[in-house]
């Protein structure tokens, strides 16, 4: 019996680099492409807002990039990074 929606497993992919036509970015769209019954597999959006390594930037609340990723990697069962 085919699952529904919700009970499809869900894969966060995270790019380790936003450069064009960075190798990383290429292997988190062709694991994107194995979407299947079953597995949901997404691309992370908005990275390129973070403050990925200056804690000054760390707020409360948070950014709207960080609280967009955070809300994702919630809704994840997994990650590929």
């Amino acid at each position: 019996m085919p699952q529904s929606p919700a009970a499809r497993h869900r894969t966060l992919v995270l790019s380790g680099s936003l450069r064009a036509g960075a190798v990383t970015t290429q292997v988190a769209h062709a694991a994107v492409a194995q979407d299947h019954p079953g597995h949901e597999v997404v691309l992370a959006a908005a990275l390129d807002q973070l403050p990925l390594f200056n804690e000054d930037l760390d707020t409360d609340p948070a950014p709207p990039g960080v609280a967009a990723l955070r809300a994702q990697v919630s809704s994840a069962g997994s990650l590929l990074s």
